[in-house]
């Protein structure tokens, strides 16, 4: 029993079919209230059409008519997966009401409401098994649009797009029965175990790994380090030959990823560059910073205080001014004053006074620059400072 209202119609039409034929009720027929599934009938429906609580119920929005029991069929074959998600999560309901079935339907199968549009478009013959594979289609709907079509072509790009949307469902399906209809990238170009660890789709990495020979790039476990999974860094490095290079390092350390940094300096020989002092601290990231500093010898260069000034990270700035030596006040002032963070301006204004014995022309020139950059009160406490300092 399929309940179908026809484009721009203004009431919904019953219909059944049987032995080839198909039944056309009016409006004010009736059915005993079934037990299963009734939810479905006032989700869909609403309350006005739950005299029509059908074991299945389908809203067919893009369909003028349905004539034939082909077509019928092939909406048949949508409900029934429909059904079959219904079923496996146990929304098994006796006689719920209107608000319970509405709440109850919403959790289990609000995806499954949201795309019933894209179920039904997908059936229709605009639709090629490339394209369904692209738009993550569950296995059967796959199975079903191959047998319509079993010389299907153009499937380039189903499995990339597979990888990025994370289908694994279609990865599986496409190297089972279409492998050699399917590209599969390789390392220079398109490599899928790159993609798959730049999106962070791991199930989708472990099975590549196990069911495809195309292999990965030093990128992966490069870009999982970069992101902070330190799941999938672990797993590569245990199960992939690849390596790394010292971009891992410096990458997590700019992102913060400390219990990444702390793994690859204990697991892995590729150490880290000067740069991962440096945009921890412009970052802002001390933890970071603290362990590079007492765990490595790579040091920073001068861009470290620079940028951390410039960026008003003060507690990063007090700790590179106490305990490394690459740093330039008198150049982090400028940059602190111009960017307009009167905190570390006064902070680094100590500091140049303490250091430079003629600190005058660099106050007055970090003023100057904050004042040009509209930051009048960093530009006026500097001023301030400045006659105060002539004073004594």
């Amino acid at each position: 029993m399929y309940l179908l209202p026809a484009k721009r119609a203004k009431y919904p039409r019953a219909f059944k079919w049987d032995d080839n034929m198909m039944h056309h009720f009016p409006k004010d027929f009736t059915l005993p209230v079934c037990p299963l599934l009734t939810m479905w009938t006032y989700w869909v429906c609403g309350d006005e059409i739950a005299k029509y609580p059908p074991f299945r119920i389908l809203i067919a929005s893009e369909l003028e008519d349905v004539k034939t029991k082909r077509t019928l069929s092939s909406l048949r074959f949508v409900m029934l997966e429909i059904e079959s998600r219904v079923l496996a999560q146990g929304a098994w309901v006796n006689n719920p009401s209107p608000r319970d079935a509405a709440e109850m339907l919403e959790r289990l199968l609000s995806h499954v409401v949201n795309h019933l549009d894209e179920y039904l478009n997908t059936f229709s013959y605009h639709w090629t098994v490339s394209r369904a594979c692209k738009a993550g289609l569950s296995r059967r709907g796959l199975e079903y649009l191959a047998a319509r079509d079993p010389n299907w072509v153009d499937g380039d790009d189903a499995a990339l797009v597979a990888v990025k949307k994370n289908f694994l469902h279609v990865l599986q399906w496409l190297n089972e029965c279409y492998p050699d209809r399917t590209s599969w990238g390789n390392r220079q170009a398109r490599c899928f175990m790159n993609i798959a660890a730049e999106k962070g789709h791991f199930e989708i990495l472990q099975w590549l790994h196990t069911n495809r020979n195309e292999g990965c790039t030093t990128f992966a476990l490069n870009i999982a380090a970069s992101k902070g999974n330190l799941p999938m860094v672990q797993w590569l490095h245990q199960n992939r030959n690849e390596k790394c290079t010292k971009q891992a390092m410096d990458d997590a350390a700019e992102n913060g990823h400390l219990a990444v940094v702390e793994w690859l300096h204990r697991n892995r020989s590729e150490g880290c560059s000067e740069i991962a002092m440096d945009v921890s601290a412009a970052n802002g990231h001390l933890d970071v910073l603290r362990f590079l500093h007492e765990n490595r010898r790579e040091g920073c260069t001068s861009a470290a205080l620079t940028m951390a000034a410039t960026r008003g990270h003060l507690e990063v700035v007090k700790w590179l001014c106490t305990n490394r030596t690459e740093g330039q006040p008198a150049t982090a002032l400028c940059a602190a004053a111009e960017s307009g963070h009167l905190a570390v301006t006064e902070y680094l204004y100590e500091v140049v006074r303490g250091r430079q014995r003629r600190s005058e022309s660099t106050i007055r020139k970090a003023a100057r620059s904050a004042m040009e950059a509209g930051h009048a009160a960093v530009a006026e406490q500097l001023e301030q400072k400045l006659k105060r300092q002539r004073l004594e």
